[in-house]
């Protein structure tokens, strides 16, 4: 009989280096929150956030590495900049604050900000990008996604009591050098946010109505359909699985339908 041979101590520190980081960048709070969120709700995929809503459990698993950075980021910029004071002693800027957006029934729809600045009112969120999206950016700025995402920030800052003039987006590179970074912004408009909660709770309504059996019914929109936790090519069963925004029957009629967009986001 043949034993294996162990393995040397250097393979086996790289193979606890990958477990631990595998580990940490899955159970991050961000990865195994359940309830909906404001970087979900503007997802324009009606049937993934029925997914969502429904607890359908994620079937597809890609590389959380970038958003393990992003964290690692986050960290660093929300000390550097707490740090960062008024004439009169006061804080500049909030940071990786809380907070109470409104409801998506059944839940409380909560979210963390990544900074609000109250020297100038606006609230802006970091997003820590590639080469190939950096450059999307530039030339069309954020997708509906992270634009609702940053307008329900600024809902949850009006119903905290501050005054919100616009919001932000700050792109930073993750392989280029900081001077490749694109800002975004815009006035602030609560009327994004307030349509895409009403969206959001009219597909919660049918989902909680009929459980997973609508999901073959609501209208697949391309999404990062990748990075889909619920992505998987060629599925049929609908109500366990997406295979994508493919030439796949639709209905006559969308849930969003129910609350049509402001012109904005048309």
């Amino acid at each position: 009989m043949t034993v294996p041979a162990a393995p040397d101590p250097f393979t086996a520190l790289c193979a606890d280096i990958d477990r631990i980081i595998a580990y940490a960048s899955t159970h991050q709070p961000r990865s195994l929150q359940q309830q909906l969120g404001p970087s979900d709700i503007g997802s324009p995929c009606d049937r993934r956030l029925g997914f969502h809503l429904a607890r359908v459990a994620p079937c597809n698993f890609p590389s959380k590495w970038e958003a393990y950075i992003g964290t690692a980021v986050h960290i660093k910029l929300a000390h550097d900049f707490s740090r960062i004071l008024l004439p009169d002693g006061s804080p500049r800027f909030l940071v990786e604050q809380k907070l109470d957006i409104g409801h998506i029934a059944p839940d409380v729809l909560e979210g963390t900000s990544d900074l609000y600045d109250r020297l100038t009112g606006f609230v802006l969120d970091w997003k820590i990008v590639g080469k190939t999206p950096l450059a999307h950016y530039r030339r069309h700025g954020p997708g509906p996604r992270f634009r609702v995402q940053d307008h329900t920030y600024g809902l949850g800052w009006r119903r905290r009591g501050y005054p919100v003039r616009g919001v932000a987006i700050a792109f930073l590179p993750r392989s280029e050098r900081y001077d490749r970074r694109v800002f975004w912004h815009e006035p602030y408009d609560e009327a994004i946010s307030v349509h895409a909660i009403q969206r959001v709770n009219g597909i919660s309504a049918v989902v909680h109505q009929s459980g997973p059996t609508i999901l073959p019914h609501l209208r697949p929109v391309a999404d990062d359909c990748f990075f889909c936790p619920w992505f998987r090519p060629g599925s049929r069963d609908l109500t366990r699985a997406c295979p994508g925004d493919l030439d796949l029957p639709r209905p006559a009629h969308t849930l969003a339908d129910l609350h049509p967009a402001p012109k904005e986001l048309a």
